[in-house]
């Protein structure tokens, strides 16, 4: 079966990803822990990076801890973080205190855990704190910070809804058994020094499952983010890696104050046409059992028929991504299911054309998922207003089909367009998401490779090819 060669869509979640694992500059970062910020788009291969480490950072004599909430998980701490809101006005500062004891507690339990020196004096200080202050019966690293969080705010009296703490006899002080924990580095630090030779590394991942760019979900982020600063100091071994959504990121840190802190460690995925083609032919190498040295074109052209074409058929899928792999994939997959339908040994131009009407309606569909948050309706309101419309748009043009959009009722009145000062903006929207992209000063702008390109620049818009099928672009008859 073709559709089987290009294996799962998510990376993550694919058996063989390390037998066909491209090791970006992303991926080096991390691993070297110069960088704690991993930053890309969804699909852009966050969840890959961070389970290749996973494999691999133990192999380096490093400890690897994953940290990866639940929608569920995420919904009870917005329902908690809301009513601690109504109570005080340190949310940042308690939140960062909960980020901190929490991972640092999953560090010393980790450690407990996974090397027992019973005769070392600092594993004999971990393991006492540890079964004294966080033997929890909760499963994963995420339940117990849940569980953390709801010790700190019932210190406060305000711990409510489904952060709330129950324990039998007296209160549980929080803010003193951090006192301890601090205590704690010392033994930590030195404990991880004599017996891992890399380090602890925290990988933190899945953060926009359940966030919903609401203050609570953003707030509890920005606690992180204090708490990584503070952890990550020299005098201890361990290194946190997170992995954001980019629009996600951008909020969060949006009004935050101590960005400038965090840019030096900050890695941005970007892909480009020829890394993507290697991606898919090693994919294809390595479920073909291809063993012979063999160019990237050909071994896409062992499962792709077009040499009687002028245009490849690589360069034409790609073309209707936003360069992120897991479009290419879908496309790769969904056109191969089409070939296999009709008994071919490869996948033809007929199979890619075919292919490409749900393709396309996947991606209008996915986009609009994506940007949710921010911009509801954004499909319906306005992505459907180039229905038919030409390939190309003078700027002039533009604004006059997207003025109604601001106006118009079938947007269904969507607070985020009222409060767009210009049309204007609604364009670099569009632009920054990828449904547009721009012709201006002798090249073609997109913002899978160009984020910060200002549309004022802009002699020629043209909606993405990935979205033409769907929406019928340049359709005539």
């Amino acid at each position: 079966m073709l559709r089987r060669l290009f294996g799962d869509d998510v990376a993550e979640n694919d058996a063989h990803l390390s037998e066909y694992f491209i090791e970006t500059p992303a991926y080096h970062m991390a691993l070297s822990g110069e960088k704690r910020f991993i930053i890309g788009r969804k699909g852009a291969g966050k969840s890959a990076i961070c389970r290749q480490l996973q494999k691999q950072l133990p192999q380096t004599g490093a400890l690897c801890i994953p940290v990866a909430p639940q929608h569920i998980q995420f919904t009870a701490l917005k329902l908690g973080l809301r009513d601690m809101a109504r109570h005080t006005q340190e949310t940042d500062t308690l939140l960062q205190r909960v980020w901190y004891y929490g991972l640092l507690c999953e560090t010393a339990l980790a450690l407990t855990k996974s090397l027992r020196r019973q005769h070392d004096s600092d594993f004999s200080k971990i393991a006492a704190f540890v079964e004294k202050h966080y033997n929890y019966a909760q499963p994963n690293a995420f339940d117990r910070l849940l569980h953390t969080a709801g010790l700190f705010l019932q210190q406060m009296e305000v711990g409510l809804g489904p952060l709330s703490v129950r324990r039998a006899g007296r209160l549980v002080d929080a803010f003193a058994v951090e006192a301890e924990l601090d205590q704690l580095r010392l033994p930590i630090a030195s404990f991880i020094a004599k017996h891992l030779a890399q380090g602890v590394y925290i990988l933190i991942d899945n953060l926009d499952d359940g966030w919903d760019n609401s203050a609570e979900a953003n707030t509890f982020i920005r606690g992180l983010l204090l708490a990584i600063y503070e952890i990550c100091q020299p005098n201890i071994p361990v290194r946190l890696v997170v992995f954001f959504r980019s629009d996600m990121y951008n909020a969060v840190t949006r009004e935050f104050q101590h960005v400038d802190k965090y840019r030096q460690f900050q890695e941005h995925i970007f892909w480009g046409r020829k890394e993507i083609i290697d991606l898919v032919a090693q994919r294809l190498r390595v479920n073909l059992k291809i063993r012979r040295p063999l160019p990237a074109a050909e071994v896409w052209d062992e499962v792709f028929d077009d040499q009687n074409s002028a245009e490849k058929i690589s360069q034409y899928i790609i073309d209707r991504s936003l360069l992120r792999p897991r479009e290419v994939l879908q496309f790769c997959r969904l056109a191969a299911e089409k070939a296999d339908q009709r008994g071919r040994l490869k996948v033809t131009w007929e199979d890619v054309v075919d292919a490409e009407h749900e393709y396309s309606s996947w991606k209008i569909s996915d986009l609009g998922s994506e940007f949710l948050s921010y911009y509801p309706g954004l499909k319906d309101g306005v992505l459907q207003r180039f229905f038919g419309g030409p390939k190309r748009l003078a700027p002039v043009k533009l604004q006059e089909l997207l003025e109604e959009a601001l106006t118009d009722p079938r947007g269904g009145k969507q607070e985020w367009l009222g409060n767009l000062r210009h049309v204007d903006d609604l364009i670099q929207i569009l632009y920054n998401i990828g449904f547009l992209k721009a012709r201006g000063q002798g090249k073609t702008w997109q913002s899978a490779r160009d984020p910060d390109f200002s549309i004022m620049l802009a002699e020629e818009f043209a909606v993405h090819p990935a979205f033409h099928r769907y929406l019928r672009i340049g359709h005539r008859g």
